[in-house]
């Protein structure tokens, strides 16, 4: 996948994309997003176990995909010994599955947060240093409206922060 091109930016087409910071364009970006991986686990794992010690002792509750979701590829290159316990569809019964049935799971934060007033989850740092999540806007170059902008800008913060 590439960034954003001049044809995405036609005088008639998008405003803003939204580009992982994974992602390089030669158009200028602005940071709208950024969150961090952390481990959750459920609220009767033993409570002096660490980050790692849940990871390696707990099932996982994993979404089945075709390739394994960062960071599990940190975890592989680490070298650290993991079980997958519960292969699930959607991203969105991950948090429950672990509250209710147990086990750990990778989540970002900001998801874990949320969700940790619906269901008890237990939240610990991830044991290694990960690149964070972060979304930035690049404009449309075209665009000369810069009250438009302006506000659009405002919308897309205010959506980022809650």
């Amino acid at each position: 996948m590439t960034g954003p091109t001049e044809p995405t930016f036609t005088e008639h087409g998008v405003d803003v994309v939204l580009i992982s910071e994974a992602f390089p364009t030669l158009h200028p970006r602005e940071r709208l997003y950024d969150d961090r991986c952390v481990v959750v686990a459920s609220t009767d794992t033993p409570p002096d176990a660490s980050a790692l010690d849940l990871l390696t002792t707990q099932p996982h509750v994993v979404v089945d995909t075709e390739r394994r979701v960062f960071p599990y590829s940190v975890l592989d290159e680490k070298g650290v010994d993991y079980r997958i316990g519960r292969l699930i569809s959607d991203f969105l019964l991950v948090p429950y599955l672990v509250g209710r049935a147990g086990g750990v799971a990778l989540l970002r934060f900001r998801v874990a947060a949320e969700m940790r007033a619906l269901v008890g989850l237990r939240i610990e740092e991830f044991p290694f240093p990960l690149p964070g999540l972060g979304i930035d806007m690049v404009w449309n170059p075209h665009l000369g409206d810069h009250h438009f902008v302006a506000w659009l800008r405002q919308l897309l913060f205010d959506a980022a922060r809650s």
